[in-house]
């Protein structure tokens, strides 16, 4: 899972006290400082990720303890190989007197890691453990890791072929056929090309495919070339404009009887 940006755009609530503001602010700055591939940036209109605040609390279910926040990925678009986080969000409660302060942004950093798709930790010493037992809750160094692995990557799309069937009567080819984009990014501009025996038989402009989705394709009585062709070859983007992920998955063949 993960935003397929580097630059991750944020929103305060203006009714969030100046503590919560400021801590949030930590949180943001810690993460950078161990990923230096994420940054973070205010902004008024869509904000990847929206902080809000509430002044009512919330008990948590272990005795003792209450829900200091909430956070996570509200929108997701799932592609072949990922999850793209479209829409993250933190809810911050207002902690009763009773609730243990610690002197760095934990329960802030705790709430952004979910929104970057991390689950809870069994382990009382992760700063991903449900319940605030002590300040010194570490981050888990997987998870840097994870997420520099994850945003050192370059964000491409990656085309490729779901199906394709196809019949031929005579000289007059049927065919429908499904693309797919399983990368981070939309596309360019696609173009599909069929080639009867290497020989271009029929060139199609596809438009932009948007990441996690896909277009769909029939396509009757398409005159070849060949009266017996051997192979009909499908070629996405055969001129190599658009950078991929994978610029191997790009061509399928049919052998015809």
């Amino acid at each position: 899972m993960k935003f397929n940006h580097n630059l991750i755009t944020y929103n305060l609530d203006p009714n969030c006290e100046q503590r919560k503001k400021q801590r949030i602010l930590e949180a943001f700055n810690y993460i950078t400082n161990k990923v230096p591939q994420i940054t973070f940036q205010k902004t008024i209109e869509k904000p990847d990720i929206q902080v809000t605040c509430t002044e009512n609390g919330k008990e948590a279910s272990k005795e003792n303890y209450f829900i200091a926040g909430e956070g996570g990925a509200k929108k997701i678009i799932q592609t072949k190989d990922y999850a793209i986080i479209n829409d993250g969000e933190i809810l911050l409660f207002a902690e009763p007197a009773r609730a243990k302060k610690c002197e760095w942004a934990n329960i802030e950093t705790h709430e952004l890691m979910h929104v970057f798709g991390f689950d809870h930790s069994s382990n009382p010493n992760d700063l991903m453990y449900p319940y605030l037992e002590s300040c010194d809750q570490k981050l888990n160094p997987k998870i840097i890791n994870k997420l520099i692995k994850l945003y050192s990557e370059k964000n491409l799309p990656d085309l490729y072929f779901d199906t394709i069937n196809a019949t031929k009567k005579g000289r007059y080819l049927d065919f429908n056929l499904t693309i797919k984009n399983s990368g981070t990014i939309k596309s360019s501009n696609v173009t599909l090309n069929i080639l009867d025996d290497n020989k271009l038989a029929e060139s199609r402009d596809l438009g932009p495919i948007n990441y996690g989705a896909g277009i769909s394709i029939e396509i009757q009585n398409l005159k070849l070339i060949h009266k017996n062709p051997d192979e009909i070859i499908f070629i996405i983007d055969q001129e190599n404009n658009i950078q991929e992920m994978n610029e191997k998955n790009n061509k399928a063949s049919i052998e015809l009887e």
